[in-house]
Parts: C-alpha cells; sequence; structure tokens
C-alpha cells in the first residue's frame, strides 16, 4: 500500500527548553512514519533547545515547527511573531500543557495548536494538514532566462515532456510562461501524485485547474490557463474521476 505523501523530505523543527520533551517530540513523529499513509515521507528534524532570537533567526528555513509556548529564553508566541517575518512558509504548531494559551496565540497565526503530553492522533491531525499545505503550497525550483528560480507547486497548471534531445520537463504557469524543470514527468508524477494526473504520455496536468471533460472527443479543459484544452487518452478517461475523488478527499472536500 502507498502512502498518501511519498518522497517527501521534510524539514521538522522543535523548541522546547526541556531536551526530554524534544525527545518526546520525536519520538511521536517517528511512529508517525509507521503508519502507511506516511510511507515514503522522511523527516530531516532540527532541535532548538531553549533557542534564542538570533537561533531562529539564522535557522535553515522550516518547513514545520513544533514551538513549546513556555521557555525562559523566548516564549512561544515571540518565537512564532519571528517565524511570521523571517519563515513565512514555515507551518508552526504551538505546545503547551495549559489550554489557557491557547486563546492568546491565535493572533499569532500558527497553523495549529497541541496540548501537552503530545498526543499521536493530535500530532497525526496537524502534521496531515502540514504535509498537505507543504505540498499545495510548497516550492519548486525551475530555470526561467537562464536563472533558477522558486515557484509555488500551485502555480504550475500543468507540465509536458522536455524537448526532444532535452532531459527533465517543461513547467507552465497560468499566464503561459514555459520554464524548465530538472525533473523527469515520471518523478514529478511521484512527487506530486495526489495533485497531478497524467493525461497523456507526455503531459500531467494540475488537478485544481481541472474543468471538465469531453469524453468523446478526449478532451480536457482547464481554467486559469492559456491553454485549456488538452488531450486525454482512452484509458486515461476512464481514470480520471478516480483521479478527481481522491485528489477532492485528500483536499477535504470530500
Amino acid at each position: 500500500m502507498k502512502g498518501d505523501f511519498e518522497n517527501m523530505k521534510i524539514r521538522v523543527g522543535i523548541a522546547d527548553d526541556v531536551q526530554y520533551d524534544i525527545d518526546i517530540a520525536r519520538v511521536v513523529f517517528n511512529q508517525l512514519l509507521l503508519l502507511p499513509r506516511f510511507e515514503g515521507v522522511k523527516l530531516d528534524f532540527k532541535e532548538f533547545l531553549n533557542p534564542t532570537k538570533e537561533d531562529i533567526i539564522k535557522a535553515v528555513e522550516m518547513d514545520i515547527m513544533l514551538v513549546d509556548i513556555e521557555m525562559p529564553e523566548m516564549n512561544g508566541f515571540e518565537i512564532a511573531e519571528l517565524l511570521n517575518a523571517y519563515q513565512p512558509k514555515c507551518r508552526t504548531i504551538l505546545v503547551s500543557s495549559h489550554e489557557k494559551y491557547l486563546k492568546s496565540g491565535y493572533k499569532y497565526n500558527p497553523f495549529g495548536f497541541v496540548i501537552k503530553p503530545l498526543d499521536l492522533v493530535d500530532i497525526d491531525g496537524c502534521f496531515v494538514s502540514a504535509l498537505k499545505d507543504t505540498i499545495e503550497y510548497g516550492e519548486i525550483i525551475l530555470e526561467k532566462e537562464f536563472k533558477n528560480e522558486k515557484f509555488r507547486v500551485s502555480e504550475i497548471v500543468y507540465f509536458k515532456a522536455a524537448s526532444k534531445g532535452n532531459k527533465g520537463s517543461r513547467a507552465f504557469t497560468k499566464d503561459g510562461s514555459e520554464l524548465l524543470c530538472e525533473h523527469s514527468l515520471t518523478t514529478l508524477e511521484k512527487m506530486y501524485s495526489k495533485q497531478f494526473f497524467r493525461t497523456v504520455r507526455g503531459t500531467l496536468i494540475n488537478l485544481s485547474y481541472y474543468d471538465t471533460i469531453d469524453r468523446k472527443k478526449g478532451l480536457v479543459y482547464l481554467t486559469e490557463s492559456l491553454v485549456r484544452v488538452h488531450k486525454i487518452s482512452t484509458r486515461k478517461v476512464r481514470e480520471i474521476d478516480e483521479a478527481l475523488r481522491i485528489y477532492r478527499k485528500w483536499k477535504g472536500e470530500l
């Protein structure tokens, strides 16, 4: 059984003033990886033991940050504020053994809250949401005018196979820009198995832009794209309904 988040590498930061609590958090996260749905996920942990402002500012960008609210050097709210300023794409999850702090934390726009002692079910829910958000709004490096730039995956309407003689693939945005990607369509299909669907051998479409399908003509129509019409093979016509169901379930729409 394949996991929902195959081939994902996630940077997870854990900030606490007690090493034992950091160790427990790592254990809980590693327990999650034993669940079938997380098969293929790899976590890169970074520990922040009673961090200072400088520690947070200089830290490598995290995808997810678990932050204890009660710490002597900097409290969790101050760290959340710094992360909003210096790592705006980080999903900050505030942690406390006292529910009274949670109401005060909303103004720092955290991704979620978890009550100590850490519970596998609570962490599971926050972690799944954070992983989905990382995929949906995560970034991919593409080449534009001979320079590498970061783009949100959600900006890519479709990928096509590289031109003959070239490696990788080509990415197309809503405005019709064509960008070069180092990954092959096969690799991209594995990386974004819930978001993108292969309509024909040389094309992957972003299902968030799906509009409708003409089954008789074998055509798929996309929204917000200069190239709205894409061919779809007879076999893929039979598969796209299931792909859309899985995508919408993954998005929480079903």
